[in-house]
């Protein structure tokens, strides 16, 4: 079964988007392949990389980035200090390749030096408690390498404890389940985080905000199965718009439960802009994560009822001001799968009860000590 890696607190997210926002123009790729090629390059590891790549996310595959004559190692190391993500699939075989273990052993310290990276462990038909202590399989591997009188005792020992180190991370462990379904959980987890990483909101500058995301989460209640449709009601400027897109971030990064998200602002202005197919084109492929072709209205209906009634998701609307916008992007609660959540932002309380919206938060102006 798969294990999933544990959501952080409030002030580890806090802590890692600082990082995060500091160091954003170092990198160069989103996710980075670690890989016993032998094993599995052309069957999971090309799966995985092309679900990646149609989600948009960049990812450094030593078979692709690097160029004929360039210094393989340096290569590595620079690709390693670049990525965000790093996938390492540990096969049956992989410690078998001293340079899977040497390129390991680079990944581990550079997490270690500047908690920077997020590794992402995949056992792959491999038990982890046999990672953590280089059993089975791995045994001859390493017995193999301390034979080797070309090699230094210390770094395989360097490679051993970089071994147990990523042996005791919970990720995904391949052994009864379909690998097309991790496959799209790894790759969706890693778009929704990206996502949600570089919010424009800093939270720390926000006043008074916890409250009101509280009163938010109670009526949103995740764990009930119902399809709700929650409204953000209040004046012009009152923050609305950052309300929702707070408990998007939270969501997003923090339910794993939900098949696809999406987040469309500004609907007012762009219905009269783009038009409300193009609005539901952007609503399908943010959920689908591929791009959708939606030609016109009547058929961006039928994808949407046909793509997403039995799918569990999380939308938001920001910012609707017509019974037609709603029915182009929300339609009814029949047209979500189980479980699903859609937040609607209007200034208009009358529009969202019309619509079947009776959960509406009110958003009230600062009291006088919080505005000052």
């Amino acid at each position: 079964m798969a294990t999933q890696t544990p959501s952080l607190s409030t002030s580890e997210v806090s802590k890692k988007r600082k990082r995060d926002n500091s160091s954003s123009s170092r990198w160069k790729y989103e996710v980075f392949l670690s890989f016993y090629g032998k094993d599995i390059r052309i069957s999971f590891t090309d799966y995985l990389y092309a679900d990646l790549k149609r989600k948009g996310i960049l990812v450094f595959r030593d078979d692709e980035a690097l160029q004929r004559g360039e210094d393989i190692s340096k290569a590595l190391r620079k690709a390693i200090q670049e990525s965000q993500y790093v996938i390492v699939i540990l096969s049956k075989n992989y410690a078998s390749s001293k340079w899977c273990l040497r390129e390991l052993a680079k990944i581990v310290k550079w997490e270690k030096k500047t908690k920077l990276i997020t590794i992402i462990p995949i056992f792959y038909y491999v038990d982890p408690s046999d990672v953590r202590n280089q059993r089975g399989t791995f045994t001859k591997s390493f017995a193999a390498h301390e034979k080797d009188p070309k090699l230094d005792v210390k770094e395989i020992k360097m490679w051993k404890k970089a071994f147990s180190k990523v042996g005791n991370i919970k990720g995904e462990h391949i052994h009864d389940r379909y690998e097309s379904k991790i496959i799209q959980d790894i790759s969706r987890r890693i778009s929704r985080e990206l996502n949600s990483r570089f919010s424009h909101l800093d939270y720390n500058k926000l006043v008074a905000i916890d409250s009101q995301v509280d009163k938010m989460m109670e009526l949103l209640d995740m764990e009930s199965n119902d399809v709700r449709f929650v409204g953000i009601h209040g004046m012009g400027g009152v923050g609305k718009t950052t309300l929702a897109q707070i408990i998007y971030d939270r969501v997003s990064n923090s339910y794993c439960r939900f098949e696809g998200s999406s987040f469309i602002s500004c609907i007012r202005e762009e219905s009269k802009a783009r038009g409300l197919a193009s609005l539901q084109k952007q609503l399908l492929s943010m959920i689908m994560q591929e791009e959708i072709h939606v030609w016109d209205q009547n058929q961006g209906d039928r994808m949407r009822k046909k793509m997403l009634s039995n799918k569990r998701v999380f939308i938001v609307l920001d910012d609707v001001d017509s019974d037609e916008q709603l029915a182009a992007l929300a339609g009814d609660r029949k047209w979500f799968g189980p479980g699903s959540r859609v937040i609607i932002t209007s200034g208009d309380s009358h529009l969202l009860k019309r619509h079947g919206v009776n959960d509406i938060y009110e958003v009230e102006r600062l009291q006088k000590d919080e505005a000052l």
